[in-house]
């Protein structure tokens, strides 16, 4: 190959990787931080703002519950973490108070509605601030059959999937529930929650606040919190205050559940999305532009140092 095509060639590959260069620059340069805010959702996402603006989400900061508590413990910073969306620790400011749209959905691309915003539905998301009821799920049978939170709860209002616990509980235990309408428990007017969900209300808030024990196990405490001066309640007494009362149940706990395995539920009504969605022809077509740049200007480059060289020569 002699110098002029060498010389030719380096000017194509320098022209195309400089195109490419670009490209990829521009690429990932969408998914720096995104751009929208709550406010501007609303144009194309009206419905399910206005469920979430009724939501305990939306005033996780404003709530006068969390602000009377904060104030008592004397404003601590931390707290905003999941208090706000966009909170910077190193300035203390946030994007919006509240867990708003971008709490979830992030990065925006510039391009949206055209490329879709990915979107975190996983219980790990739910977990960053209620940690406590992320604990429990982990250590139950829910938990073991890889169930995620926005399976039972709706993320924009925080409620259930159902029009109420029973009936979300039958949307997998069919058996269970059936057979469980026949029971004493049942004809008392109890429903699954009460026992496999039970709300302790004399429980210090922990991380999530929660008072509700999301292991679904049923336990001691459970049965005594109604049937501590049933039958055998001196035996029933001195289990409960034996040093291993807290793994024996009155009843084998989780046997509704044994009886019946969970079905997986229908899949969230929130579309997921992969962490990024450049298209591949955005690092192709600007290589194969710089290729057909450099190969065009690479003849005018070579041909013009042969006239300089050719006006050289008569020079002399």
């Amino acid at each position: 190959m002699t110098k002029q095509q060498l010389r030719s060639l380096s000017i194509i590959s320098l022209t195309a990787a400089i195109f490419m260069f670009m490209a990829v620059s521009s690429a990932f340069a969408q998914d720096e931080e995104p751009v929208a805010s709550s406010e501007e959702c609303i144009g194309c996402h009206e419905g399910l703002r206005a469920n979430w603006e009724e939501s305990p989400h939306a005033h996780a900061l404003d709530n006068p519950a969390f602000q009377e508590k904060w104030e008592e413990e004397g404003n601590p910073s931390e707290c905003l973490q999941c208090h706000t969306t966009g909170y910077d620790p190193a300035t203390g400011e946030y994007a919006e108070g509240g867990v708003a749209c971008l709490t979830c959905h992030s990065p925006v691309p510039d391009n949206h509605p055209d490329n879709m915003i990915p979107t975190n539905v996983s219980s790990e998301a739910c977990g960053s601030c209620h940690v406590d009821t992320m604990s429990d799920l982990e250590h139950s049978a829910h938990g073991d059959a890889n169930l995620d939170c926005s399976q039972c709860h709706n993320p924009h209002t925080t409620e259930l999937r159902a029009e109420d616990s029973q009936t979300l509980c039958q949307s997998c235990h069919n058996e269970a529930t059936h057979n469980y309408a026949l029971a004493e428990h049942a004809e008392a007017g109890l429903l699954c929650t009460d026992c496999h969900l039970r709300v302790d209300t004399n429980a210090e808030l922990g991380e999530g606040h929660a008072k509700s024990s999301h292991t679904f196990q049923v336990d001691l405490e459970t049965c005594t919190g109604c049937h501590a001066d049933a039958a055998h309640p001196e035996t029933l007494m001195e289990t409960v205050s034996g040093s291993a009362a807290d793994d024996v149940a009155c009843y084998p706990a989780q046997v509704l559940m044994e009886t019946a395995p969970a079905v997986p539920v229908e899949a969230p009504d929130v579309a997921e999305t992969p962490p990024s969605s450049v298209n591949p022809l955005v690092y192709i077509l600007p290589a194969g532009i710089g290729l057909a740049f450099g190969m065009l200007i690479a003849p005018m480059i070579s041909k013009s140092n042969g006239k300089r060289r050719n006006s050289d020569g008569g020079e002399k």
